[in-house]
């Protein structure tokens, strides 16, 4: 009927010796209908701009019937016309992308606050609005995004676009010509070389700088495991790290404690969540129940890897500790949501989802969600010294890294 209109509109264009108006909005359409044969963004772009004036036309094609004493078709059309437009902004509402506002800000703050003194920096996330505006005085590059030189992998290989990877994943090398790091915060995140410290901390963000006397990294071994930025070293790796320093050097090690981790294997999922490769996807009204066992009472960080657009909340135990729409991080990574008390035992961890119409940004395309993470919150372990006499009882422990750093004057 809309359709019908705008032809009857563009008609009574040509009859009032108008064609002008008639090629524009001819041309908008057949641009429109083009750009759907192209990527989403040209598609967008095109039916956006044809959008007005086909619905110019056909509110003149409604004037027009109803000049012709056609009102009830001309009602019927402009019903139509409206309820149109009232359901595309009701599916707009709904299924609208909204910025990030808190992880955006602490970026606003980290450019304003650090600026060039802290350049040249590095970022590892995926986030162009970061490397490209927010701490683009930092002289910043992307190794996933925006950047002037390749940023080599430990294979040599530079990160690809619009992937994310970890700071023990770049060799030392690679870090050699910045002096500041803006790290994404992660339950699996690994902690930087020894000569980097921590000069603030964020909710999502760590910027780290160079320490400017720092005894220089002569090797640095990073340990990882599956999901987790630590592995147990055993002893004979210890040892051979040992046997490779030199009279005017250390071995240091960074320990770390392991996050606790919800396996998603282990509970029951409501079929219509589950994905590709072992994740879900979070695309309707459900729950899931994890258990976790907790060794030392203590805080805990509790983190949700991947993406919940909907309404999400958590309970422990029964009791909710957190509420929240819209968690989408830069490359799906993770996201702080609350910080919980626990007791040593068993605990239960319950995960609600839901996409009311009336929220908006929680409809839409669904994306990955990988699961809920409780890291400790206690405060960062320093690097230990590795010698000869003490390595025997750090054998078997978790270690982010160990490293071969040139010993101090006063070392």
């Amino acid at each position: 009927m809309v359709f019908v209109a705008a032809a009857i509109g563009v008609f009574t264009l040509w009859q009032r010796k108008q064609p002008q108006w008639c090629a524009l909005i001819l041309t908008l359409v057949a641009l429109a209908a083009l750009g759907t044969q192209g990527n989403a963004w040209i598609g967008g772009k095109s039916i956006a701009v044809a959008s007005p004036f086909v619905l110019w036309a056909a509110g003149l094609g409604a004037l027009r019937l109803r000049g012709m004493n056609l009102k009830r078709e001309a009602t019927v059309a402009m019903t139509a016309m409206a309820a149109g437009v009232l359901w595309s902004f009701a599916m707009i509402f709904h299924a609208v992308w909204l910025a990030p506002y808190q992880e955006l800000a602490e970026l606003e703050y980290i450019g304003a606050t650090y600026g060039q003194d802290s350049s040249p920096a590095l970022m590892l996330e995926y986030s162009p609005y970061a490397a490209r505006h927010f701490l683009r005085t930092m002289d910043i590059q992307g190794a996933g995004e925006l950047r002037r030189d390749l940023i080599p992998m430990r294979d040599g290989k530079g990160l690809i676009k619009a992937v994310h990877a970890d700071i023990d994943e770049f060799p030392t090398s690679s870090l050699d010509p910045f002096a500041t790091l803006v790290l994404r915060r992660s339950p699996t995140s690994s902690v930087p070389p020894s000569d980097f410290e921590q000069l603030w901390q964020g909710t999502y963000y760590d910027v780290w700088g160079r320490i400017a006397d720092a005894p220089k990294v002569v090797d640095h071994v990073p340990y990882n495991s599956k999901d987790q930025a630590s592995d147990t070293v055993k002893c004979t790796d210890l040892t051979s790290s040992l046997e490779r320093v030199e009279a005017n050097q250390i071995l240091l090690g960074q320990p770390h404690i392991p996050a606790l981790i919800t396996e998603l294997d282990r509970t029951t999922i409501p079929s219509n969540w589950i994905g590709s490769g072992g994740l879900l996807n979070l695309n309707s009204r459900g729950a899931v129940t994890f258990t976790v066992d907790v060794a030392e009472s203590g805080d805990y960080q509790m983190w949700l890897k991947g993406w919940a657009k909907g309404m999400a909340s958590i309970l422990v135990d029964k009791s909710q500790v957190w509420e929240g729409a819209r968690v989408m991080p830069q490359g799906g990574e993770s996201t702080p949501v609350a910080v919980i008390s626990l007791e040593p035992g068993v605990h239960e961890i319950e995960l609600r989802y839901a996409t009311p119409w009336w929220q908006p940004g929680t409809g839409g395309n669904t994306y990955s969600f990988t699961g809920l993470y409780l890291t400790s919150m206690v405060d960062a372990l320093a690097p230990v010294e590795i010698t000869r006499a003490n390595v025997s009882g750090l054998c078997d422990r978790r270690w982010d890294w160990v490293e071969i750093v040139e010993r101090t004057n006063g070392g």
